[in-house]
């Protein structure tokens, strides 16, 4: 009989909202139903609409907005990280202390639902940090302009999600983490021997690129719900995109993934609008990437930036990425991927790309055989020590 796993995450791996942490801990749950049964939790309404394996039973929880907002203001006078409270739920906790007994390992999904830790629990407990948050807020807040308001939230979100994974990490005994940077960082406050590398893979390779002079689309992948991402379309739009359209009027800058409405608006009725498409989240990836010539990832944040690189690669497209985003240079490095240390750097290697066939072509075979050699889902998880 195998046996019993609870896996809690604040969001459903298996809706058909996009991103890293929503594909990691979907890839993650398919992987460990071959060993447990499962039971789910997640924060949210019930909504499901991909196939889910069926040894794993999703248990929804939901909380209305005005209450996770309540929670989160609470935590302030807590001198606790407000994402604390805006995750909290007191039916999931009163679920863990009534029933957490009966599972053999229990797997939390980043420091957001670390709170739910029973204290009488004697399995195994393992806690996916994913990107120490910490290092990612403080990079967030130093990006942000002195008179932004977020720019002081982003602060004191800092320093107290540093305070509280120092402090959590105790109750656990392994913890994941995507990088080899956070890796790095976090072994000052952990023991090394307790943390796993298990970085963000790709499903399979889909090589779709090919070059042409007449090809005239840059690719933007993301998730612009998350502010490094709309920061990062906001920057090329106003200060990357003038520049390549003086000569190049035809040229296109597509903007791929989930997105707000109003963000929308701002992007596509702006002073380049004819330049710009903002396409939203698709299922079709491979149709907008036809005709491209090359993809970028000009985050100033040095985390959660994997998946876009990632997915970039394994189809083909030639990346231009900001050098603070290569945290694994042993991999990642200038023979399959370019770097920019600068707005007028940036800005001559994709001028340099649209017409070096050469470049362009080693660029995309040595991606592909990255990608395929290290990051497919089945190599890592084959290499990695959850089970």
């Amino acid at each position: 009989m195998k046996k019993k796993l609870l896996y809690i995450s604040v969001k459903n791996p298996f809706d058909n909202k996009y991103s890293g942490d929503r594909e990691r801990a979907k890839k993650t749950l398919e992987y460990l139903s071959h060993h447990f049964n499962i039971d789910l939790i997640c924060l949210g309404k019930k909504k499901i609409n991909n196939i889910v394996p069926k040894k794993i039973n999703i248990i929804f929880f939901d909380k209305n907005l005005l209450f996770r907002i309540l929670s989160a203001f609470l935590c302030f006078f807590k001198s606790l990280p407000l994402q604390i409270g805006f995750f909290f739920s007191q039916e999931i906790k009163q679920y863990l202390e009534l029933n957490s007994y009966k599972y053999d390992v229990i797997i939390f999904n980043t420091i957001r639902t670390s709170q739910y830790l029973p204290k009488n629990y004697s399995g195994i407990k393992y806690l996916d940090m994913i990107d120490l948050l910490s290092s990612n807020y403080y990079q967030t807040y130093k990006s942000l302009f002195i008179l932004n308001p977020l720019r002081y939230i982003y602060f004191y979100e800092y320093q107290k999600t540093r305070d509280y994974e120092k402090k959590i990490q105790k109750k656990f005994h392994k913890i994941f983490l995507v990088s080899k940077k956070d890796l790095k960082l976090a072994s000052r406050f952990i023991n090394r021997k307790r943390l796993i590398h298990i970085p963000m893979g790709i499903e399979t390779v889909k090589n779709v690129y090919s070059h042409n002079l007449k090809n005239n689309k840059i690719i933007f992948i993301g998730n612009l719900k998350y502010l490094p991402n709309k920061l990062a379309c906001y920057e090329f739009i106003n200060k990357i995109l003038p520049n390549l359209i003086f000569d190049n009027k035809n040229l296109l800058f597509y903007i791929i993934g989930e997105i707000n409405p109003l963000d929308k608006i701002k992007f596509e009725f702006g002073k380049y609008k004819k330049n710009i498409r903002v396409i939203g989240k698709t299922d079709k990836l491979e149709l907008f990437i036809k005709n491209s010539f090359c993809a970028v990832c000009n985050t100033r944040v040095a985390s959660g930036f994997q998946t876009k690189i990632l997915t970039y690669m394994s189809y083909g497209i030639p990346v231009i990425a900001s050098s603070n985003t290569l945290v694994d240079k042993k991999l990642i490095n200038k023979k399959n991927i370019l770097s920019f240390k600068n707005n007028l750097d940036f800005i001559n290697l994709i001028l340099k790309l649209k017409v070096d066939k050469e470049l362009a072509e080693k660029l995309s075979k040595n991606s592909i055989k990255l990608v395929k050699n290290y990051f497919l889902w089945k190599k890592i998880f084959k290499k990695s020590q959850i089970c």
